[in-house]
């Protein structure tokens, strides 16, 4: 991963996209031996260098793959705005819709659970308060 992160620094995309693919290689192999579990991360990097590098369709499958692995709560808000700028760029703009929904969801959800937690201990505080 590293390899590829330094020559993607140094604009030598094709040794970047090399060393990137021979990582998510020999993740498969781990994982396929169940030496450790599925992890997103190399996917989401090459995506990422895929972006960057205006190579939308190749971005978008990797990014597919990343929705997959990730729960929508944990990092899916920002698969959802990595898939918007891939659709966005490619002219899907019915999946752009469907993307910024999805990420707009995945924002308000956490939204409401942070209100749902801050308005419960205000009326513990209150009732604390009361008691006295």
């Amino acid at each position: 991963m590293c390899l590829g992160k330094c020559y993607a620094a140094l604009n030598e995309n094709e040794l970047a996209e090399k060393y990137y693919l021979e990582n998510i290689r020999l993740d498969g192999i781990i994982v396929k031996n169940k030496l450790e579990p599925p992890d997103a991360v190399a996917d989401e990097t090459i995506a990422d260098f895929y972006l960057n590098s205006g190579q939308y369709r190749k971005a978008g499958t990797y990014f597919k793959k990343v929705q997959k692995e990730i729960p929508l709560g944990e990092r899916g808000n920002r698969v959802a705005d990595f898939m918007f700028k891939v659709d966005s760029a490619a002219g899907k703009y019915l999946f752009v819709i469907k993307n910024l929904q999805r990420s707009q969801k995945v924002k308000d959800s956490a939204f409401s659970a942070a209100k749902i937690k801050q308005i419960e201990k205000l009326g513990v505080e209150y009732e604390t308060e009361q008691r006295k």
